[in-house]
């Protein structure tokens, strides 16, 4: 006689790994749109230390130091160039 425990605990089992082969998806896919968030603010920084080092000639060490005029200047400067560039 056939039994059918065996065939729903199968399906149970697999319902069970289904839902945690999801649930491991959604996941990664938060923490690749995390590290994809992370890429685009480490690029933009890259992008205007490199438009601050044209610009003002200053040098690098100086540029990552928080704060200070060097700072509201080369901003100033970045947005203007990008003004003209777009």
């Amino acid at each position: 006689m056939f039994t059918c425990l065996p065939l729903f605990a199968d399906l149970h089992l697999a319902a069970e790994l289904g839902k945690t082969l999801l649930d491991r998806n959604h996941e990664l896919e938060q923490a690749l749109k995390q590290m994809y968030s992370t890429n685009q603010e480490q690029l933009q920084e890259i992008e205007v230390i490199n438009v601050r080092k044209e610009l003002t000639g200053i040098p690098e060490a100086e540029l990552n130091s928080p704060g200070g005029q060097n700072e509201s200047v080369t901003y100033s400067l970045y947005h203007e160039k990008h003004t003209f560039i777009h």
